[in-house]
């Protein structure tokens, strides 16, 4: 699976050059630089991306306001020779840009709506966007299965402190596992919350933590890798018996 990335670096203000608009609705330019896109398919990708971005709006409490550019191009290396990060999608963190090499990409989407919630942090970002944007699996498999043979490995300051060079089919499980477990736990408006809570430069993201959820995040990573621990032993597909 290509990676899925999100930067904490401003949105492009301007169209990306080689790029023309195919379509466009209240929360989305849809940008493409194909030889030729049939109406019809453009009316379908930005229809399905404007519903979706609607139901997080709805789903987080939060409007994106301005309209989401989304550029869809042809292979990660493309995104690459764009942006300097070679990833199947990417997205800026409160800003309005989308890169991605799909035609409905809902784990970049998340990161659209969410960005614009706060910023603890990536690994709470990609957490929420496997969790909600992926369905909590990655790949075919899911998250708690994949998390579980290393949860217990890790502190939590030594995940938080080398996430963005971890590799991805294990930062991005291990991530939306933990989220995952904060949302059965606690529920999703609580998560909405701790973002909103650490502001838009991520300063304090502990103490915000420890404010909203009454407990640290050193207990609630504790008690993560307990209940890891503690379920079910996943069968060859993934999935916990």
């Amino acid at each position: 699976m290509g990676l899925a990335a999100l930067l904490a670096v401003p949105a492009a203000a301007q169209p990306v050059p080689g790029f023309h608009a195919i379509g466009q609705t209240a929360r989305v330019t849809f940008f493409s630089r194909e030889g030729r896109v049939s109406p019809r398919r453009a009316q379908d990708e930005v229809r399905r991306t404007d519903a979706y971005l609607a139901r997080m709006e709805k789903l987080f409490g939060q409007e994106i306001g301005a309209p989401i550019d989304y550029y869809r191009y042809a292979r990660p290396e493309d995104i690459a020779v764009q942006t300097g990060v070679y990833a199947a999608g990417l997205t800026t963190v409160g800003g309005s840009a989308v890169h991605s090499t799909q035609d409905f990409h809902p784990h970049e989407l998340v990161h659209a709506v969410a960005g614009r919630l706060g910023d603890p942090g990536r690994f709470f970002h990609e957490g929420l966007a496997v969790v909600i944007g992926d369905e909590a699996r990655w790949g075919s498999r899911d998250v708690d299965a994949l998390a579980r043979p290393y949860a217990g490995a890790v502190s939590r300051h030594a995940l938080f402190a080398v996430f963005e060079r971890e590799v991805p089919d294990v930062a991005y499980p291990l991530a939306g596992s933990f989220v995952k477990r904060l949302i059965a736990t606690d529920g999703l408006p609580r998560l909405v919350d701790f973002f909103r809570a650490c502001g838009k430069g991520g300063a304090n993201v502990d103490a915000s933590f420890r404010r909203v959820y009454g407990r640290t995040l050193d207990e609630a990573f504790t008690d993560w890798q307990s209940a890891l621990r503690a379920g079910g032993k996943p069968d060859e597909r993934g999935e916990q018996s």
